[in-house]
């Protein structure tokens, strides 16, 4: 409340009747710009503040700035229409805050339309012990789903070789030996053409003989990059 009292000493009516009663008084002139100067700052110290102003206080500002420039521009006009006499200095101390409440227009209607939008809903993050993004879980499952029955073991050492080893950047986190996936894959419920549990370390890449795997593995990263970018 304090600051919108002290704004109301310094309204547009107090600035109006300085210039225009005293206009040629030099004593007037740097109480008119004494007040410019603390409407100003008030403005910018409420803008800036640490508790930003609230949408309805943004559009009262809104009006004061508004209502600053209509006078000063109006009366100061009205002043040389009567071929009054200002000083240089004042004129061009009159253009300078002409041109500071100007841009207070701009960043007070920025400062409105930021906080009108509705703000995002934050997204999740993607946590997961194995894989970098949700794509490259879709697809190892849809990679596995397609699996070959009494070749379990090559589908799992063939997903982690390429998916860790072969993909630049790789799809599973760098930190994931074989072993950790072999644990992962051994522990989830999911049921794949002839899962059993892997007690023996992974098969290597040229054991594999991965031609058929690997076109089998290029369709599904298609498929899934038309919808999202792995």
């Amino acid at each position: 409340m304090e600051k919108e009292e002290n704004i109301k000493k310094g309204t547009i009516e107090d600035l109006k009747k300085i210039i225009s009663t005293r206009g040629k008084n030099q004593l007037a002139q740097i109480e008119c710009i004494g007040s410019w100067q603390k409407l100003y700052l008030q403005i910018t110290d409420e803008l800036y503040s640490q508790e930003p102003p609230t949408v309805e206080r943004l559009k009262l500002l809104q009006v004061q700035t508004n209502d600053f420039l209509i006078a000063v521009r109006d009366v100061t006009k009205d002043i040389r229409g009567k071929k009054a006499d200002l000083p240089d200095d004042f004129l061009k101390t009159e253009q300078e805050y002409i041109k500071k409440f100007e841009n207070l227009q701009t960043v007070i209607q920025q400062k409105i339309e930021l906080r009108n939008e509705p703000t995002p809903e934050p997204e999740q993050q993607w946590h997961h012990p194995i894989f970098k993004n949700r794509e490259s879980l879709n697809l190892f499952f849809d990679f596995m789903a397609e699996g070959e029955i009494r070749e379990y073991r090559a589908e799992c050492s063939f997903i982690y070789r390429m998916m860790h080893e072969k993909e630049r950047p790789g799809l599973i986190h760098d930190h994931v030996k074989p072993g950790m996936f072999r644990d992962w894959i051994n522990d989830i419920e999911n049921d794949f053409p002839g899962k059993y549990p892997i007690t023996g370390g992974l098969k290597t890449w040229d054991s594999l003989g991965t031609n058929h795997r690997e076109k089998r593995y290029s369709r599904l990263k298609k498929n899934i990059a038309n919808n999202n970018s792995i």
